[in-house]
């Protein structure tokens, strides 16, 4: 697997010049065009995938730590004090929705709760053993206020393959048959709750620590703010991140805005995408400061 597409292929010279590029992207003067793009196909997630899975015992301590399951009243019988005690993280499969954003599956998670349940002056431990498929649909939108990107749970279902409810003795797991479909519905709502928690306050989190505004060591007189553009692109194959660089700057630019009309080849698992706008104007600024003291012939 290739990281990303190169758009630049050549001597070691054209080599540094695009390192530098990268390093200076935000260099250039505000447009109204699209002057960056960050794009990723279906290979990219599944290159997440197998990060994620990697991580499974990391995510099982948080969730499992972190999960607080509410007391339950089923038909008058209370069920309180309930705690995960045991948690199997599937491998989760992550798919892009064509116009909507993307899709997490999670098939075959395991959950083992314990509690304790009263009624009147009768009470005792129990243990819920379920087994259960999670489809959750989320989305990233462009906050064009606030100059960031947000994270949007869409849709969340939870299919039950099995949830079986064991009070100590064969009367009371006969009884606990009729409260069976009340735990589904419980157990559903803790469950699609976490996940609009997990993008709200996770993920959700980790985009607003992403400063959008960053000044050059190289180029110290040039402020940059990084923004969205306009909200994701949900293509079958592929999702393309528009964004904008605005720069505050007393150097002219003697280019004309353009706008990025290439896309990601599916093949690879993303590329970064930059506006010939902005290829120039990080070169004049860089070689305005010294920065470039190379001669790139013109071909």
């Amino acid at each position: 697997k290739q990281w990303y597409q190169r758009r630049v292929r050549g001597s070691s010279i054209m080599l540094k010049f695009t390192t530098l590029l990268l390093v200076l992207s935000g260099a250039a003067l505000a447009t109204n065009k699209e002057t960056f793009r960050l794009s990723f196909g279906q290979k990219g997630l599944d290159w997440f995938e197998t990060v994620v899975a990697s991580m499974n015992d990391i995510l099982r301590e948080v969730i499992m730590s972190g999960l607080v399951i509410p007391p339950m009243d089923m038909n008058g019988v209370a069920v309180e004090q309930l705690k995960m005690r045991d948690m199997t993280l599937p491998k989760p499969d992550l798919s892009i929705v064509e116009g909507s954003g993307y899709k997490l599956n999670a098939n075959g998670l395991l959950m083992v709760i314990d509690g304790a349940w009263s009624y009147g002056f009768f009470s005792g431990g129990l243990t819920v053993n379920t087994k259960l498929n999670l489809e959750a649909i989320a989305s990233v939108d462009a906050d064009m206020k606030r100059g960031k990107f947000r994270t949007n749970g869409e849709a969340c279902d939870v299919d039950f393959v099995s949830l079986e409810i064991d009070m100590g003795n064969d009367l009371l797991n006969r009884i606990a048959q009729g409260m069976v479909e009340d735990v589904k519905t419980e157990i559903a709502g803790i469950v699609c709750k976490e996940v609009d928690t997990a993008l709200d306050s996770g993920i959700n989190r980790l985009l607003n620590a992403i400063p959008s505004e960053v000044k050059l060591h190289l180029l110290e007189e040039i402020v940059f703010t990084f923004a969205p553009d306009a909200d994701p692109i949900y293509s079958a194959d592929h999702v393309d991140v528009p964004c904008r660089v605005h720069a505050k700057s007393k150097v002219p630019f003697p280019f004309a805005p353009q706008g990025i009309t290439d896309s990601l080849d599916p093949e690879y698992i993303g590329c970064v995408l930059l506006s010939d706008y902005l290829v120039n104007s990080v070169s004049f600024l860089a070689q305005g400061k010294g920065a470039i003291r190379e001669s790139i012939p013109n071909k």
